[in-house]
């Protein structure tokens, strides 16, 4: 239920530009933020590809602005592009400044900086990008910029020519041209959403695609959707064949026979780790030991690196690797134990959709699929029990690599897979104190936002941010206790006393009913109740959420109102919620379960009413009364 929070870094597009994409990000850009005012300059972009037979290609991009509008404080502006040195050279072609009187001032050579790229924030390691930042002299009100960049790709890449454009973020598209020119032998696949103007036809014997985009307005999205990339007009390219044929890429690039002393090193370490476990509870143990000795640490010297997984032996002997590394590590040590497995390349993130043509750069992440039992596993993930996926890889095609590779749909989220059950004990006292215990169980899938959220807190600070969540102080204890196998849940144990939890100076006493160690509050969901779910879907995870609170009251109070039931099931899933008197005890039952984890816009208002249903639930009060003596 609760807005997950994924390990991996979202690409947050928020770029005026076209991006083309790498494999773990972003590839090369050209951008200018677009987090700018609607009253801001304009800018004209227009992106050349001169693709070759051998698949090289030169990139030519230019770029003007108005950056600065009258009124507006005064500012340098910069403009830069990343490129890989060992397959790439990129140059300044020109760059100047165009005062409102017509006079032009040329970027001198002193103020054209050529650098290491800084490392992405989901790429925790190193790689061997310059980023050239060029800083234009005085820019005033009215003044436009201008720059032409050439980018040369001398080495082809390993899945040929990909590329993604358009206004990718939330930012406005003034005017973007995108021209592809290219041997009318080469295969080419090219697709445009609606929006988005297009040709395609043979100019002096080469084949020109041109792809415009005019005037698109800003679509800033105030709650939690996908990635932009799903509903905002894109263009698109690739001379990949098919998905198989980039899986079978992937295939005879990185599939190296291994060598008979590291073999052996393998088999005995694979021995070392499982005993005499066999099946998934040895898939279970290697998935751990990696967990707990190799660290997430990537090195790209080219961007094919972002796929060609480093020797076996060389990731063993580091202790660190990116997603592949520990893929690969894994694949060795499960074929020691006799289990086949395969690599699944995949989208990490809040980008759900396939795209239209068999894009490479569609996916980010590579994962673990042992056939034999149809799992699927994610090593990468350090929060993560054996076969768990959070959220950010449910219902996503995946290409598993294999001589002949296939393209595959991961399992979906669902209220059986992902759910938590939170069973709490409150003792008010005649003062207003509260003594509560709360056990609650968690799946697997649903227990990595948990185990992230802890370990980036501490489990009393995270006890503590909870209950004053839910509007207590207090003083306790949690305990996190890690499932004996990999098929059980989490449990989080929590003991706590809240002073002064209770206003019990009142002729009638209000006892909220949502309150104590309650991660998964109902009331959190008023964040998702909007009016303007039109355009973006909104993005919440399916999943089963239930509380038994039992509320136990002093001698001296007496209940004298509680809420009525509620039972709410639609199209986009069930809220429930009953309380009741049991004696000295008032027990609150509920269980709330959306049932998909991207609502479109058509669909939205049955999510909204089950939510609108959860949150007046989640404000409810017991009315108590104290008892008079001889009642």
């Amino acid at each position: 239920m609760a807005i997950i929070e994924i390990r991996r870094a979202i690409l947050k597009l928020s770029l005026i530009s076209i991006l083309v994409f790498g494999p773990h990000g972003i590839f090369s850009n050209v951008a200018r933020a677009a987090d700018e005012d609607e009253e801001d300059g304009k800018s004209h972009i227009l992106r050349q590809y001169n693709i070759h037979a051998d698949l090289s290609y030169d990139e030519v991009t230019t770029m003007d602005f108005e950056p600065v509008k009258p009124g507006k404080p005064a500012q340098n502006t910069s403009s830069f592009t990343d490129f890989s040195p060992n397959t790439d050279t990129a140059e300044v072609v020109e760059a100047w400044v165009t005062d409102p009187d017509g006079n032009r001032r040329t970027v001198p050579p002193e103020d054209i900086f050529t650098r290491s790229a800084p490392q992405p924030a989901n790429e925790r390691g190193f790689n061997a990008k310059q980023r050239i930042t060029v800083v234009f002299p005085k820019v005033g009100p009215n003044a436009r910029t201008h720059i032409v960049w050439k980018i040369q790709h001398k080495v082809p890449s390993l899945f040929g020519f990909n590329m993604v454009g358009g206004p990718l973020g939330p930012g406005r598209q003034d005017d973007l041209t995108n021209i592809i020119r290219l041997p009318p032998g080469v295969h080419l696949t090219w697709y445009a959403d609606p929006g988005v103007t297009t040709t395609d036809v043979v100019q002096d014997g080469q084949r020109v695609i041109t792809a415009s985009f005019k005037n698109i307005p800003a679509l800033r999205v105030g709650y939690s959707t996908v990635d932009y990339t799903e509903f905002r007009p894109r263009f698109m390219a690739t001379t990949l064949d098919s998905l198989s044929d980039y899986g079978n890429r992937i295939f005879r690039q990185s599939e190296k026979p291994m060598d008979d002393e590291t073999r052996a090193k393998i088999k005995a370490l694979a021995d070392t780790i499982t005993g005499d476990k066999t099946g998934l509870d040895a898939a279970a143990a290697i998935h751990d030991w990696i967990r707990q000795n190799i660290a997430y640490t990537a090195v790209y010297l080219d961007p094919n690196d972002g796929w060609v997984e480093h020797p076996v032996d060389k990731i063993l002997a580091n202790g660190f690797g990116d997603c592949k590394d520990q893929v690969a590590l894994m694949r060795a040590l499960l074929a020691a134990k006799g289990i086949r497995s395969e690599r699944a390349i995949v989208w990490w993130g809040n980008r759900f959709n396939a795209a239209p043509i068999p894009l490479a750069w569609q996916f980010n992440h590579v994962i673990l699929y042992l056939p034999d039992f149809d799992v699927f596993d994610n090593p990468t993930d350090k929060n993560a029990a054996f076969a768990a996926l959070g959220v950010g890889l449910s219902s996503k095609q995946a290409v598993l690599v294999a001589e002949r590779s296939k393209v595959v749909q991961l399992p979906a989220a669902t209220p059986q897979t992902f759910w938590s059950k939170n069973d709490s004990v409150m003792t008010l006292s005649a003062d207003g104190d509260i003594e509560g215990t709360a056990a609650m169980d968690v799946s697997p899938n649903e227990a990595l936002g948990f185990q992230a959220a802890i370990k980036n807190s501490s489990r009393e600070n995270y006890l503590n941010r909870i209950l004053a969540m839910n509007n207590q102080e207090g003083d306790g204890k949690l305990r996190v206790l890690v499932a004996k196998n990999w098929r059980g849940p989490l449990r989080l144990k929590a003991h706590w006393t809240s002073q002064n939890a209770i206003d019990v100076s009142e002729p009638e006493i209000y006892l909220p009913l949502e309150s104590g160690f309650d991660p998964e509050r109902l009331t959190q969901l008023a964040y998702n109740i909007r009016n303007d779910v039109r355009v973006a879907p909104l993005f919440m995870a399916a999943a089963l959420t239930s509380w038994q609170f039992t509320y136990v009251l002093p001698a001296s109070f007496r209940v004298k109102h509680l809420p009525e039931p509620v039972h709410l099931a639609n199209r986009a899933g069930r809220f429930d919620s009953e309380v009741t008197v049991d004696g000295n005890r008032i027990v609150v039952k509920r269980s709330f379960a959306p049932n998909q984890t991207v609502t479109p816009p058509s669909e939205y208002p049955d999510l909204r009413s089950l939510m609108v249903a959860a949150v007046k639930a989640g404000h409810s009060h017991a009315i108590l009364q104290r008892q008079k003596l001889g009642e």
